[in-house]
Formats: structure tokens, sequence, C-alpha cells
């Protein structure tokens, strides 16, 4: 501890986490956004933890690793099982993950970044705090996959034989548990890596030391393929969801126009025109979809070029640098200081390479076409070039003394302006969020007042719709258990079941009862169905759902 000081700087850091952990805290004690059905699903796989399950991934989904539920198994053993401690887990996550975003950048503007990614629209903040499963570990696993390649290459020359075999381990164990958890850090990996193999080809004998951690930290995904059965494997459990797009010149404007005026802007924060496809679920916020008129098209197109011409200015200057180095550098070793200085920018080149890849495979995706808001979450992994994005404005509102006085100026006060606009803009969906909180406790009232109904008339076994099944087991502790009903009126049973053995349970009570949102209108094809089975029921309203109980 003697060498630790609370510098001026750590103590602003230290000041920034609480608060961004403390507003995360507040929304979820306040139950906001609302719990939905495949959150539902990693809670009560968090409590089939604490019963002694072991499950590899998230339930139905062979490709995505149950990580979060090994967490919240965590915080349930010591907090007890409720909506606010199962997000807990994310909480901590994503504070990790800020303060490997202020290493990975420097000095003041470190805090600056810090301070923007502390704040968010309700988009963005509902990713933070939804226990999807797989995305607050990606951003965090992504950040150290570049932390690590730094240290490596800044390290290599003169470095301790045993640390530097510890930091490869490290490597691969984030790679492996990156893998397991969401394959969308691949691109993300697949550069840090070259990056590595560029500068540290020399120590090929160390790539020992990162296949062992790759293959401890990948043990539960290599476990589970090694005996999966064919074509139930990850790769192509993952690769028979994505889905084919045609590649034809509507459809490729489509995605582009997807991408850059909802994707985009919705992934980045920002707060304006906001949409959800998803709406009646909330889980974006409370937040009323706006129209798609031509002011949110070109808000939206506007802020995405930015965005992206921002991205690619910050690496213009990193790649003249390069060249220089590498033609001053081309007939003698290079220095320590000369090593650093190319791996630094070589570092912001791979970034801005694999942000680039990933925008190009999203905008190659259905995604865009289907759901260009609720799927940006593909995108999660930009979060970490918001400093290159910001640096082009962070740099010119510094004051340059060789040039002209008038230039300078004028230069400077726009990036200032840009930059207080940046923040005003996150300030404003930070307020914006949390003016909600009102209608997420309401919200969830409601669903107290469903189960508290339901447990009131005996009713444990129901079926109902996806978006209410498993949310509804997960709060009421499984005291009431369902099987998924198809979207539509048609009622067939047996469909998206996330966890099988409720729907097998469900299926065998003769009783069971079917929990219907009103706002469907299938109350006649439900009482048809109940007629042909020659079922009599009772029929009962709980808030907006129509019941019917067997007798």
């Amino acid at each position: 501890m003697k060498y630790f000081k609370l510098t001026f700087e750590r103590i602003c850091l230290l000041g920034l986490l609480l608060c961004a952990s403390g507003l995360r805290a507040l929304l979820a004690w306040a139950h906001w956004p609302l719990l939905n059905s495949d959150e539902g699903t990693m809670g009560i796989m968090a409590i089939h933890i604490q019963h002694g399950e072991r499950p590899i991934f998230f339930y139905g989904q062979n490709y995505m690793g149950a990580l979060e539920a090994y967490i919240a198994a965590f915080f349930f053993e010591v907090l007890g099982s409720s909506i606010f401690t199962l997000r807990l887990g994310l909480i901590l996550l994503f504070g990790l993950f800020l303060l490997c975003m202020y290493l990975l950048t420097t000095k003041k503007f470190a805090l600056f970044i810090v301070l923007l990614l502390s704040l968010g629209s309700s988009a963005v903040l509902a990713r933070q705090l939804s226990a999807l499963g797989g995305y607050a570990e990606t951003i965090l696993f992504t950040v150290l996959l570049f932390l690590l390649t730094y240290q490596l290459i800044c390290s290599s020359i003169g470095g301790w034989p045993a640390k530097r075999l510890a930091l490869y381990a490290c490597w691969g164990v984030v790679l492996g548990l990156a893998l397991w958890c969401d394959a969308l850090i691949l691109p993300w990996a697949i550069c840090s890596g070259m990056l590595l193999l560029l500068f540290c080809w020399r120590e090929a004998s160390k790539g020992l030391a990162l296949l062992g951690g790759l293959l401890l930290g990948a043990l539960p995904l290599i476990s589970y393929n090694i005996g999966a059965a064919p074509g139930q494997d990850s790769w192509s459990v993952l690769i028979g969801q994505q889905g084919s797009v045609p590649l034809t010149l509507p459809t490729i404007l489509q995605q582009v126009k997807g991408t850059l005026e909802l994707s985009i802007p919705t992934i980045s924060g920002n707060p304006f025109c906001h949409v959800d496809e998803l709406a009646d679920i909330k889980v974006l916020g409370f937040a009323p979809s706006q129209p798609a008129t031509l002011q949110c098209h070109v808000l939206g197109g506007a802020w995405s070029l930015l965005y992206l011409a921002l991205l690619l200015l910050s690496v213009s200057a990193p790649l003249r640098l390069i060249y220089k180095e590498l033609v001053a550098c081309h007939f003698r070793p290079w220095r320590l200081e000369e090593r650093t200085e190319i791996a630094r920018h070589a570092l912001l080149c791979s970034l801005c390479a694999a942000a680039l890849w990933t925008l190009l495979l999203y905008m190659r995706s259905h995604s865009p076409i289907d759901a260009p808001a609720e799927y940006a979450r593909y995108l999660i992994c930009l979060w970490v070039v918001t400093p290159l994005v910001v640096w082009p404005l962070w740099r010119g509102a510094q004051w340059l003394t060789n040039q002209p006085i008038h230039f300078v100026q004028l230069k400077a006060w726009l990036c200032r302006g840009l930059l207080l606009l940046l923040l005003a803009v996150l300030c404003y969906g930070s307020y914006e969020t949390v003016s909600e909180i009102p209608l997420a406790q309401a919200a969830d009232q409601q669903e107290v007042e469903l189960i508290t109904g339901l447990t009131q008339h005996h009713i444990t076994h129901i079926y109902t719709d996806y978006w209410t099944c498993n949310r509804l087991a997960f709060q009421s502790q499984e005291r009431i258990i369902c099987g998924v009903l198809a979207g539509g009126c048609t009622l067939q049973r047996g469909f998206h079941n996330r966890y099988a053995p409720y729907y097998t349970t469900v299926s065998q009570d003769y009783y069971a009862v079917y929990v219907i949102l009103s706002s469907t209108g299938c109350d006649m094809a439900v009482a048809r169905m109940m007629q042909q089975e020659g079922q009599s029921y009772t029929l009962f309203t709980l808030n907006n759902y129509s019941v019917y109980q067997p007798f």
C-alpha cells in the first residue's frame, strides 16, 4: 500500500465508478427495465445452479455460455434471489469494463471517456442491465484482450519470463471464456491476436502457455462439443440461427439504411427518436416508440456518418506515424521507446479494424432488416472504440500554436462545443431514463398482483406466451411454471420452451390454466379450443390477462 498514492485523478476515477454503479444500482432496484422472459430464464438458471445443476449454456441456446447465471447464483446465495440481485453481476462487470477502459486510455482523456460511458440513453442502459447473457462479459473480455496484448508487446524487451508466461496464459484464459460466452468477440479476438503475432512472433515457444490458458477458459465449450450430437454442436447451432440474406441491391440498401439510421445511433447513445420493436415488453425502457419521420431519418443518418467519420479520422494519423516509424527503423532494431510508440498506434488501428469488421458483419446480416433497434445489441463492442471516436474532438479542442490564430480559435471552439453537446445529450438520455422509474415500479406492481392473483386461485401450471412464461416462473420462485404457446391465436403448444421440464410438467396436467394477454384478441380461439377438448372452465381477468381455469 505504500506505493499506492491517492492522487486527484484516482479520486475522480473512483467517484465516476461509484456514480456509474450507483446509477445502475438505482435503476436495478426500481426494476428498470421491466424483466423479460430471457432474463427470467437467466434467473431460473441461477436458482437451478444453487440447487446443484451445472448448465453450460443459456437454456435453449447451445452457443451462449452461462457465466452470468453462475455470477447471479453467487449473489442469490448471499442476498437472496430477486431482479436486483440478478442484475448485480452486470453492474459489477460493467464497473470492471469502465476501469479497463480507463487503463486502455491515457491521462485526463481517460476520465472523460469513463464519464461518457457512465451515462447513456435508455437503450444503452437497458443493455447494461438486462441479464440476457454474453453482452456484459463480451465488452469486458474485449478490453482485457487488447490490454493484455499491449502489455505483452511493450514488455517483450527485458521482460521477466515468468511474468510474460503468466500474461500469455491470461490472454488465453480470457479468450477461452469469451468464446464460451458469446461469439460476438471473434473479430476483436482475431484483430488483437494478429497484433500479438505481429509484434511477438519470436516468442512462439510461449504459445504453449497461451494454448493452455485457452483450453482452460474454453473448457465448458469444449466439453460440450466433444459429445454433441451432429448438428447440435455450438457452431452449427449458431450458424443455423443466422439465416441467409439475398445479395441484392435493394436488400443491401435496406441493410445500410437500418444500420445507419437506427442501429448505430441506438447502441452509441442517441436518446432521440426512440424505437423499440418489442415495445410491449419494455425491453428498451418505457419511452414510447416514435414514428419514422423524415427528421428521425436525417438525425439518425447524420449521427452515424459523424460517428464513422470520427472513427476513421482517429486512425489516419496513427497510420501515417506507423509508416514513418517503419521507414525510420527499417535498417536497425527498434528501441523500446520506438516499439512502444508503434505498438500504441498499431493498437488503435487494430481496434478500428475490429469495429469496422463488426459493422460489416452486422450490416450483411438479417438484423438491420428485421429489427435494427432491438438487434443493435450485436454492436455492443463498439463501446470499446469510444475513445477513438471522441479523440479527434478532444485533440481538436486543444490550442495549436503552429496554426493561424483565427483557424485555431474556430476549430477549438467547434470541437469544444461538440464535446459539450455530446455530454449534454448523454446526460439527457440518463435523466430521461431515471424519469421512467415510476413507470417501472408501477409495471412491477402489476406483475406482483398477477402472481398473487394466480396463487390465490391455486394456479401453478399455466400455458401462456413466451414473453410472459419464464418471467412469471422466476418472479414466483417457480411456484408457477409454464408451457409456451405459439404466437398469434394458433395456441400451438410446445413452442420455444427454453426449459423443457417445465413444458413436460404442464402438458401432463389436464387442468393446466391458459393465461392469455387480453390485447391479443384470442379469447374466441381459446374458448373454441376448450370446447373442442370438452373442458369446462372459469373465465376471469387479472390485470391485462384473461385467465381460463378448467374445472
